[in-house]
């Protein structure tokens, strides 16, 4: 991935500068970069355990931390354990809506509980980067302040406009974005610590698909591929304009 080097390179300054921990916390503060993780749309029905966050995300946690090794940064996990319906009821507005905020709540949730001194990386996957989104959007400055480094994957509200937040393969034309539409370009700030990875036709992220019927029937060739996609060969499309989501 090639913005991997910018998600890190956010994580190196906040590190010397954690404060002493807060009394506050109802869990012990830790003195690691925790990665908080909203897992891709049913990722985690086949393995519902810690720290749940699905193949993709760890997988780019593993990455993470392998960059980090021999240092004096020390990066842990720490997966939602959220509601993460997948397909075809991901189809459907108001179980989205539902497992969308449950993801939001118990994330928000978590953050609140911990110190004030901890630091974060916050990434999502289909699904769950939409919700992460959701989760920093709603955040006050302060807490947006503690958090080092944004990764979002196949984002169903993915811009294809918002260099340079994007990289990927991605289509750079008005009709590839997001499933459920545009995000709003960014901040320069919250780009400088983000990053928002894509594929070229992938039906959440970058797809010219208008119809959901061509969704549905899509969804089956994408099943075997969603999650596995990250550090791996990607698989021949089983069907027209369906390709591997990140």
């Amino acid at each position: 991935m090639a913005g991997l080097s910018v998600i890190a390179a956010a994580l190196v300054a906040p590190v010397a500068v954690l404060a002493p921990a807060s009394a506050e916390a109802a869990e012990p503060c830790s003195n690691s970069i925790q990665v908080i993780g909203l897992a891709g749309s049913g990722d985690l029905a086949n393995n519902r355990a810690a720290p749940f966050l699905g193949p993709t995300l760890q997988s780019f946690f593993d990455n993470l931390k392998a960059s980090f090794a021999g240092t004096s940064t020390f990066i842990e996990p720490h997966g939602i354990d959220y509601q993460d319906i997948g397909f075809p009821d991901f189809l459907s507005k108001s179980l989205y809506t539902g497992s969308f905020e449950d993801g939001v709540t118990k994330t928000t949730q978590y953050l609140a509980s911990r110190c004030k001194s901890e630091t974060y990386v916050l990434a999502g996957y289909s699904q769950g980067a939409d919700a992460m989104m959701a989760v920093y959007d709603r955040m006050t400055l302060a807490q947006k302040n503690r958090v080092v480094g944004v990764a979002l994957f196949g984002d169903p509200n993915f811009n294809p406009k918002a260099s340079p937040l994007d990289e990927g393969t991605y289509y750079m034309r008005p009709a590839g974005h997001g499933i459920f539409g545009t995000r709003p370009v960014p901040t320069a700030d919250f780009q400088a610590k983000a990053r928002s990875y894509c594929l070229v036709n992938d039906v959440i992220c970058n797809s010219t698909l208008t119809n959901p019927i061509q969704v549905v029937k899509c969804a089956a060739a994408l099943r075997t591929v969603l999650g596995r996609c990250l550090g791996e060969p990607r698989p021949a499309p089983t069907s027209p304009g369906c390709l591997c989501v990140l």
